[in-house]
């Protein structure tokens, strides 16, 4: 994982050591179609860095009819 993170261009400054550390609470999991991985509201404690594949981003708007 290190090796992968380190040549992502978020993280080309940080030092291999400083990576290892960011990358000890990692783990890798693979998803199906539709999956869904974090909803808008979700706490923001996770990181997601997509190794391969395709994503999509969606936001829900609420219209109100005055």
């Amino acid at each position: 994982m290190v090796n992968y993170i380190k040549k992502l261009p978020l993280f080309l400054k940080l030092t291999r050591t400083y990576i290892g550390k960011l990358t000890d609470n990692t783990k890798e999991i693979k998803v199906t179609k539709d999956c869904i991985i974090y909803r808008e509201g979700d706490p923001a404690d996770k990181v997601f860095i997509v190794k391969e594949g395709e994503f999509v981003v969606t936001k829900k708007i609420v219209l109100v009819n005055k």
